[in-house]
């Protein structure tokens, strides 16, 4: 199939002849680039895809342990998804705030389109994401957790890890001219660790703190899949605004959005500075 590629400063264009079989092409990119993704971050370890079911697992059982049989906690399982889902959001910000992330798949630049690698990593964090959260949905069924309460936990840690897909993307524009600035992000992680209602329940907190988790974009996914898990549904929600559901999800679409956008530039940036 021929096509014709523009790159300039600003942004790469790709004008393709058979706009049908250049999307085809593009996918079969985005799904071999996700698989040698996959394979660059596990290909070195002999225990391979397992760790990524493993390491989430073995963080969140020691957690676990801590705060539920020291502290006597009541909930292990509120604290298991809470934990469960902040190690999404730290590692999906991680991996695309990451000034050294492949923009390439190994290729030239003009030899893959932008839309084939967004989609290469966007496949990667799906994949990652369905395999540590198998390790942490067969606990949630060992403590009692129906199947509708495991899925929904699933379906917000994708949630989730789409809407730090976008933050990480439209962070990467800074980071790839401030390679310090991703050591930050690592530090926000933290942060968002215990600040976040994920060593405790929002019902926890009052004043400033409430207020504030109120406006944490976490405290929505965590708390909405606490409270499917348990069952309440929409009932549930009784502390934070339904609208603040609805924000959140325009927020990720424009993070998406514009964070997608920005790889055109990013990846003329990188290719010039190599």
């Amino acid at each position: 199939m021929s096509s014709l590629r523009i790159i300039t400063p600003d942004k790469l264009e790709e004008e393709y002849l058979d706009p049908f079989n250049a999307r085809r092409l593009d996918w079969t990119r985005s799904v071999f680039l996700s698989r040698r993704r996959l394979f660059v971050e596990t290909g070195s370890t002999k225990l391979g895809i397992i760790w990524l079911i493993l390491d989430p697992l073995i963080h969140t059982l020691v957690y676990l342990f801590v705060f539920s049989t020291i502290r006597h906690n009541e909930d292990p399982t509120a604290l298991f998804i809470g934990l469960g889902i902040i190690r999404g959001m730290q590692r999906t910000l991680a991996i695309t705030s990451n000034p050294k992330i492949d923009l390439t798949g190994g290729l030239k630049i003009d030899r893959v389109s932008t839309r084939a690698i967004s989609g290469s990593i966007v496949l990667h964090i799906v994949a990652t994401t369905l395999l540590s959260g198998l390790g942490v949905c067969s606990v949630l069924f060992i403590l009692g957790n129906t199947v509708t309460g495991t899925f929904f936990f699933l379906v917000f840690l994708l949630a989730n890890n789409l809407f730090w897909y976008g933050a990480g993307l439209n962070l990467l524009s800074l980071t790839t001219r401030m390679p310090d600035l991703h050591k930050v992000t690592s530090y926000f992680g933290t942060g968002m660790f215990f600040f976040s209602p994920v060593l405790y329940t929002i019902e926890a907190t009052s004043g400033w703190h409430r207020t504030a988790s109120i406006y944490n974009p976490m405290s929505y996914f965590v708390e909405a899949s606490r409270r499917m898990a348990e069952g309440e549904g929409y009932a549930g929600f009784d502390i934070l605004p339904p609208m603040g559901f609805v924000v959140l999800a325009i927020i990720t679409s424009l993070l998406v959005f514009y964070g997608n956008r920005r790889l055109d530039g990013i990846r003329w940036r990188m290719s010039d500075r190599d």
